[in-house]
């Protein structure tokens, strides 16, 4: 049994191999039994995918992929203001993003990358998958601050 109170965090905690990630996408996929098929629902996993050569910038222009989000509803276009805010609000400087490829990322930008896109799709459900592993001291006190 898996109940979920809105407005609350969760954490799911345990050795490699028992499940997080699996029940993570589950729950992206609004894949459980009794799930509410209408919230919109956002999984940052902790690898994102992009085509070799992308930029941040076109990244985060692409609209969301409903094969690898399934649970989000919204499939907007995003304003190029809105792209701009929601990559400078995760740290990205403003006039240097346009220069940047996905692809030659760290680790920790990446992640910051797919925050990023979250905060555009604007989520009532957000889910981390190992949200923290690549990212330094300031950035595990910016997504804690955020979170609060």
């Amino acid at each position: 049994h898996l109940e979920l109170k809105q407005g609350t965090r969760y954490a799911i905690v345990g050795q490699n191999g028992v499940g997080k990630t699996t029940l993570l996408n589950r729950v992206a996929a609004k894949d459980i039994n009794g799930f509410p098929q209408g919230i919109n629902c956002y999984f940052v996993r902790h690898e994102i995918a992009a085509a070799p050569g992308t930029s941040v910038v076109e990244f985060m222009s692409a609209p969301v992929d409903p094969e690898d989000q399934p649970g989000v509803i919204t499939t907007e276009a995003f304003s190029a203001d809105a792209i701009r805010d929601c990559l400078v609000t995760t740290g990205f400087i403003a006039s240097k993003m346009e220069h940047y490829n996905v692809d030659e990322l760290s680790g920790g930008w990446k992640m910051k990358l797919a925050i990023a896109k979250s905060l555009l799709v604007k989520p009532e459900l957000l889910l981390l998958d190992e949200p923290t592993n690549h990212l330094d001291v300031a950035g595990v006190e910016w997504l804690a601050s955020y979170l609060n």
